[in-house]
């Protein structure tokens, strides 16, 4: 008798388990599916920061024609950083990302958000994949602005910390 109580038990804590266990199939399915879900709303979000980066390229690249707007921006350091890295080494032709972020030791991400910022703040910026790497520079005319206008202001530390790092490359 005690041995068919024991069977008893036995077969409930299994049934348990396999109610258990498949339970914990399903919600790994759903978690699964989440995911899936969730990294394809990123990538779209990505895709859809890239298109308005380009509309404010573009848009910025129109508003040169007017240099008012640019008498009030102030950029911060990391912000006067990418733009003198633009500036001082773009100067015969586009830089590559990778170029820029190994210059000024950023991530993607960092770097993404710094180019945002500039874009954000009217600093006309080109940008233009060639193979499979994307380049940036600071447009031409601009660039011609700020030699002869100084528009955008760039404190001394960041100019000279740009400018040694270019020095350094020759020795």
């Amino acid at each position: 008798m005690d041995e068919n109580k024991l069977r008893e038990a036995f077969r409930k804590i299994k049934e348990e388990r396999d109610e258990h266990l498949e339970s914990i199939n399903q919600l790994t399915s759903e978690l699964q599916t989440a995911f899936d879900y969730i990294s394809e709303l990123e990538l779209k979000y990505e895709k859809l920061k890239e298109y308005i980066d380009e509309l404010m390229i573009f848009k910025n690249s129109i508003l040169l024609n007017d240099k008012t707007h640019f008498s009030n921006i102030s950029l911060s350091l990391d912000e006067q950083k990418l733009f003198q890295v633009l500036y001082v080494f773009g100067e015969k032709e586009p830089l590559s990302l990778n170029f820029i972020m190994k210059k000024l030791d950023l991530d993607n991400y960092s770097f993404k958000s710094l180019l945002s910022s500039l874009l954000n703040k009217k600093i006309p910026i080109t940008k233009e994949k060639i193979g499979t790497e994307w380049y940036f520079n600071i447009d031409d005319r601009f660039r011609e602005l700020q030699t002869k206008e100084q528009l955008i202001k760039i404190h001394e530390s960041v100019s000279r910390g740009i400018y040694e790092k270019s020095l350094n490359q020759f020795f």
